[in-house]
């Protein structure tokens, strides 16, 4: 991402031991290929301490998707929608109503992509740091987007 955008809140890198609790955190899931890794993302129980979440439509139980990231020789192979519909599967199975997730609000940002697998744009992420912009994909069966 620095190669192509330049430097941004995308060329951060975090510590081992922030990476660690990230880990303990969320629930990690890995795309392979021949026994490498080449994707990751993360799915967590959001902190409604961490953030203003009243963009988002109110539901009993969300996950939040967390650094989605594929290795570049792999991107534009479906590792990526892949490893978001295994999310969704992920998040079914726990009961979870909704996905949630945010971008940087920046070419950098993943938008159009999470839009072409379903999510819809729920507003700026309120009094964020970062341009963001948050995202939600409906897990209720039958429904595309919420109140619909």
């Amino acid at each position: 991402m620095t190669r192509q955008f330049g430097q941004g809140p995308w060329s951060a890198q975090g510590s081992k031991p922030q990476v660690l609790r990230q880990m303990r955190a969320s629930r990690m899931l890995v795309a392979r290929h021949e026994g490498e890794a080449i994707g990751t993302v993360r799915l967590a129980v959001p902190n409604s301490h961490a953030f203003d979440a009243s963009a988002f439509t109110t539901v009993t139980s969300s996950l939040y998707v967390l650094g989605l990231a594929v290795s570049s020789e792999h991107r534009k192979r479906g590792v990526g929608r892949k490893l978001v519909e295994h999310a969704k599967q992920i998040a079914r199975d726990r009961g979870a109503q909704a996905l949630w997730l945010d971008v940087f609000d920046h070419p950098a940002g993943a938008g159009p992509f999470y839009q072409r697998c379903g999510f819809r744009v729920v507003g700026p992420a309120p009094s964020a740091s970062l341009p963001l912009t948050f995202f939600e994909h409906s897990l209720v069966e039958g429904t595309n987007y919420f109140g619909m």
